[in-house]
């Protein structure tokens, strides 16, 4: 999935298609835990789960270069930096920084948000993976499989 291209037109497409994929994970992992603690989908409890993940990912982005070379390696490096600010960042906006809650929190958001980037990150490069089969299959004169 590493991106090498110096930044031309197909490793701008990764990066967009990964920062995509993590961001849908983020917003899955939100509705997955909205949803478990039946909390209503509205305003409130989507932007206080939300906005602390997907806020600090993106905001904290260029610091670890996650999309200038995205792999594994960058993915796990800005995970590991990202999830416990934006686990400290939530509890703090719901008022309970230091709880049994928030240990429980904190370790529900490192197994779920890790689950659905990986899970995101892997359809990039199946779609990729595919997309340049198809490709190669073109410019050699085969048909598509």
């Amino acid at each position: 999935m590493e991106a090498r291209d110096g930044g031309t037109g197909r490793g701008r497409a990764t990066a967009l298609a990964c920062a995509l994929a993590d961001a849908a994970g983020l917003l899955l992992f939100t509705g997955v835990g909205i949803a478990m603690h039946g909390a209503a989908f509205t305003a409130g409890p989507i932007l206080r789960n939300a906005v602390p993940f997907v806020g600090l990912w993106f905001l904290l982005a260029p610091l670890t270069r996650v999309y200038r070379r995205p792999g594994w390696r960058t993915l796990f490096g800005h995970w590991a930096l990202v999830l416990p600010l934006a686990v400290a960042a939530r509890q703090v906006w719901v008022g309970r920084l230091v709880s049994r809650a928030t240990v429980a929190f904190f370790i529900a958001s490192l197994t779920l948000t890790l689950a659905f980037l990986i899970a995101g990150r892997l359809a990039v490069w199946v779609v990729a993976r595919t997309q340049a089969g198809t490709g190669e299959a073109r410019s050699a004169g085969r048909p598509d499989p």
